[in-house]
């Protein structure tokens, strides 16, 4: 079914192509990116959270990251005026963006891994205090 759509979707991409404004003003431009960041924001936290308390839900949250990080490197550059706000994107995009967008690839590739790793050492073991262990 995936397939028939991706199928699909290529007359619809060309349209687009051929029929969309080089240019064009955006009513609600503020609320989009800001949406969209608070969208990578859930996204970045829910990978972190999910790595830390050795989640399975890891893989899906740290591939919905790297979608995220992917599309938000290329909105910034190619909408940007060009001079000093091309070079911010491009800066951003190629030197965090990309970086994090291919570390969480690998670790939804990697997830097991991470879900096994050893547990930080403390002074307590999960439900029993140090003096318990006698």
């Amino acid at each position: 079914m995936y397939l028939v759509l991706a199928v699909l979707l290529i007359p619809w991409i060309v349209y687009l192509g051929l029929e969309l404004p080089e240019r064009t003003t955006s009513s609600h431009w503020d609320i989009a990116w800001v949406g969209f960041d608070a969208m990578e924001f859930a996204a970045l936290a829910l990978t972190g959270w999910a790595a830390y308390v050795r989640s399975t839900w890891v893989e899906v949250a740290a591939t919905a990251s790297a979608v995220l990080l992917i599309v938000d490197g290329w909105f910034d550059v190619t909408t940007a005026n060009g001079g000093w706000n091309l070079l911010q994107a491009l800066a951003l995009g190629v030197g965090m963006e990309l970086p994090l967008a291919i570390l969480s690839l690998w670790l939804a590739r990697h997830a097991e891994l991470v879900r096994r790793r050893p547990e930080p050492r403390s002074g307590q073991h999960h439900g029993r205090q140090a003096s318990d262990s006698g």
